[in-house]
């Protein structure tokens, strides 16, 4: 199993499933899933936008400036997933779990060397 550094997601081996650990215990989601395939999507390109924006130089220069910058990320398929799997289902909890890791991570990441910030209400409504 290839843990994604110090996450609670991980990639079982030999398998097409993601791992996401809720309250002890390992839920897979299916990635042949198209509902899950698109969560992991928009997961990764909001990871990836935010690398973008510390790492590219001309990206980084133009949020670097004294303007404030706004940024929105949705996770449309979370509708799909709960169509799915049910409301109660272990795997729509192992998604919040994934998302709240996402939102955590862009949140926490030291983006471009200035004040960051994210209202309380926009991670948690």
């Amino acid at each position: 199993m290839a843990q994604l550094g110090s996450s609670p997601l991980s990639l079982a081996q030999g398998s097409n499933n993601l791992l996401v650990t809720v309250d002890g215990q390992q839920v897979a989601l299916d990635l042949n899933a198209p509902e899950v395939v698109a969560l992991v999507a928009e997961a990764s390109y909001a990871l990836h936008l935010v690398n973008l924006l510390s790492t590219d130089g001309e990206l980084n220069a133009m949020v670097s400036d004294e303007v404030p910058d706004f940024f929105s990320f949705g996770f449309t398929s979370i509708k799909d997933l709960q169509k799915k799997y049910g409301q109660g289902s272990s795997q729509l909890k192992a998604v919040s779990v994934l998302v709240d890791y996402v939102v955590s991570t862009v949140r926490i990441l030291p983006l471009l060397k200035k004040k960051t910030v994210i209202p309380d209400f926009l991670l948690h409504p």
